[in-house]
Formats: C-alpha cells, structure tokens, sequence
C-alpha cells in the first residue's frame, strides 16, 4: 500500500474513532481531558497505520515530519491558509497569500479541524512549506490545505 493510502486510512480511522469512542453522547463542553486521552491514542494509531507500514522514522504525530511529503493531486493553484508567523503555528491562518502552486513543496504534520471539542473531520492537512520556487519567505511557514487536494508521498518519490 502506498503512503498516501496509509495516509488516508489513518484519517478516517482516527475520525471514527475520535467522533464515535471520545466523543461520548453527554458530551460536556468543558472535557478537555477527553480530547488529552484520544491523542495518546492517535500518536499510536499513527505510528501503527502509518509509520510503521511505510517503515518511516518513528517522529510523533502533530511534529512535522521531514519524510512524508505534501504534494498537491492536479496542477495550478489550489487555496490555502498560511500562518502568519514563520517558525511554529501561532493560530493566526491570515498570511495574505491565499493560494498556493503545486510546485511548492510541503511537509507533513498532522490533520486539523477549528472546533477541538465538535465532531472531527480532519478537513485540513497541517503542513510546513519546506520550499517554493518564487517565495523564500514562505518556506518554514506553517499552513492548512484541504485534504481533498493533497496527496501524501515519501521523500524522494514524488
């Protein structure tokens, strides 16, 4: 099987798991500890689904991952939200660069929704652009793409 595969496997494994088994029915919006325990879970679920059928280094889940690359499915731009701040996500997904080519070269965090305590999607893919043709400044930037536009590869076989 190949990553993105794997990838897209473990993104809805975790989003079952999540929405179904630690999401309990008398959800009470103050239950961070829930949200706590499910992500030791999904450290797991990653290594086990991903990491260690691909027989990629064991990096924790949500670090950006050097060996699993972001590539975009089609050519020409597709939207994407930019941290405003290079280095580690700040929260603020305002850079005014609204899209992204498919000659920029993304890394891979982790899946990401807004709401931390609704119902899970995992939407978005969490990236870092490790490079871009034209921009240096964006490189080291963190961003959010929509996951219905990427594809997942290891390094060096995209």
């Amino acid at each position: 099987m190949d990553l993105d595969q794997l990838m897209n496997r473990f993104r809805l494994a975790s989003r079952h798991l999540r929405n179904h088994y630690f999401h309990p029915p008398d959800w009470d919006d103050n239950e961070w500890n829930v949200v706590e325990y499910f992500e030791e879970v999904e450290r797991l679920l990653f290594e086990n689904l991903v990491l260690c059928p691909a027989g990629l280094e064991l990096i924790e889940y949500g670090q950006p991952n050097p060996n699993i690359v972001v590539a975009l499915r089609r050519p020409g731009d597709v939207p994407i939200m930019i941290n405003r701040d290079r280095g580690a996500a700040s929260g603020y997904w305002d850079h005014p660069t609204k899209t992204i080519a498919s000659t920029t070269a993304m890394i891979f965090a982790e899946f990401f929704d807004w709401d931390q305590l609704a119902y899970r999607d995992h939407r978005y893919a969490h990236v870092v652009i490790t490079a871009h043709p034209s921009l240096a400044e964006f490189v080291g930037h963190h961003a959010l793409i929509e996951t219905q536009y990427v594809r997942y590869a290891k390094v060096g076989a995209v």
